[in-house]
């Protein structure tokens, strides 16, 4: 992705006399269509203006956050839903280590061992798979604080969020002491050709709530990266346990990256599974533009649409071309 250096920088770092102070610009879009239940097609296009702000403090501290401008190109919103995102997270680095704070705090240790899924977020738009197994918490991140650090040869992740939200938490602030809250932490090791890391991730939503773990480890194989993951989820009061496990294998084919994926989730409050067989390929086309093409099968356990019997199995295509400016 290219970026500029604007003019305001040089301003901004004469006006607050900071060592060094950069903004960047940067551009991205997207054009597909995605296809599955229904019969028709989905065509969709987006772009975002994004830009990036730090500062080096001069000290060995340096502080950085960013934002855009944005109109989604993977999911369907009105005009009226684009906009201003981010300017809500900061990212302080230092010796190695770096906090941040603010709205965009994932819960460290959700999402490990979660694999199997490969294909862009445009797959979805094919409608196929809306109601498969679940996996993991049902709040990835919130507002709070997290690090990560180095320990020896090791990568350890740490977060507190003090208002997860339960999916509508503000942009700028959280109080303290809500009932929101969630905790968690993952380590990264490499052992030998192997990276492997375990995560833990707590959620107080008294609804959605509860515990997860995870476990993954990914290695080089004929000239790709191979990946395994297994997870268990267990909720608060009612809400169905889940765990599953999953595989994934990356590579190229000439100048194209080609992806493979599956993956297996079990309801075990009601022992229903499901499974999802994905894959991907995307081929650079020049100056900063690829195109690529998705599929994903879902098959197992769905709910049947009561007023049309159509069932949630299937396949979703998605074809479309990204670029960077």
């Amino acid at each position: 992705m290219k970026k500029l250096l604007v003019i305001i920088s040089a301003l901004t770092a004469g006006l607050f006399s900071v060592a060094k102070a950069d903004v960047t610009i940067s551009g991205s879009g997207g054009l597909g269509i995605a296809s599955g239940s229904g019969g028709n097609s989905t065509i969709m296009n987006g772009a975002t203006v994004s830009f990036g702000l730090s500062s080096d403090l001069g000290n060995g501290v340096v502080v950085s956050s960013s934002g855009a401008i944005s109109l989604d190109s993977n999911d369907a919103v009105t005009g009226a839903a684009s906009g201003v995102d981010g300017l809500h997270t900061f990212s302080i680095a230092t010796g190695g280590s770096t906090v941040v704070i603010g709205q965009d705090v994932d819960i460290a240790g959700d999402g490990v061992g979660e694999l199997g899924s490969v294909s862009s977020d445009l797959n979805d738009i094919g409608g196929y798979g809306s109601v498969t197994v679940g996996a993991g918490l049902a709040e990835e991140d919130g507002y709070g604080i997290g690090i990560t650090t180095a320990v020896g040869a090791a990568t350890f992740t740490a977060s507190y969020i003090l208002d997860t939200g339960a999916g509508s938490a503000p942009d700028n602030n959280a109080v303290t002491g809500g009932t929101d809250t969630a905790t968690g932490f993952q380590v990264s090791v490499p052992l030998g050709g192997m990276t492997i890391t375990a995560g833990y991730g707590s959620d107080d939503i008294a609804a959605t709530g509860g515990t997860t773990t995870g476990i993954e480890v990914s290695m080089a194989l004929g000239g790709g990266t191979l990946a395994l993951g297994t997870y268990d989820t267990n909720k608060n009061l009612s809400v169905a346990d889940t765990k599953g496990y999953g595989a994934t294998y990356s590579t190229t084919l000439g100048s194209a990256t080609v992806k493979v994926g599956y993956r297996n989730r079990e309801d075990t409050t009601n022992s229903n599974t499901s499974t999802v067989t994905s894959a991907s390929i995307s081929q650079s086309i020049g100056a900063g533009a690829s195109i690529f093409l998705d599929m994903a099968n879902y098959s197992g356990w769905s709910e049947t649409v009561a007023s049309s019997g159509v069932s949630d199995n299937g396949t979703n295509l998605a074809i479309g071309t990204s670029f960077s400016f």
